[in-house]
């Protein structure tokens, strides 16, 4: 029974992401506890080690969003920006 909900939870990573981030941007733009809006990568390591240990800690997990300002405004990331994120 236990790796059946582990197994469904990693199958529907993606469902989970979209709707944390739909929930985020409507009504009122604000980010929630499993969203972390990100405009670029920082060299304040430390601080994004500080995220993903309060991601650990839900129950589900929580997701890094890429293409986020601040203010809720959305860009586009370009492939080499997305290849330099994944590599560090």
């Amino acid at each position: 029974m236990q790796s059946e909900k582990f197994i469904s939870f990693f199958m529907n990573w993606q469902e989970r992401a979209i709707k944390y981030l739909k929930d985020s941007l409507y009504p009122v733009p604000t980010e929630l506890n499993e969203i972390d809006w990100k405009s670029g990568l920082s060299s304040k390591t430390d601080r994004l080690a500080q995220h993903l240990c309060a991601f650990a800690n839900l129950e589900d997990g929580g997701f890094l969003v890429y293409g986020v300002n601040d203010n809720a405004t959305l860009f586009s990331v370009t492939k080499e920006q997305s290849d330099e994120i994944i590599k560090n």
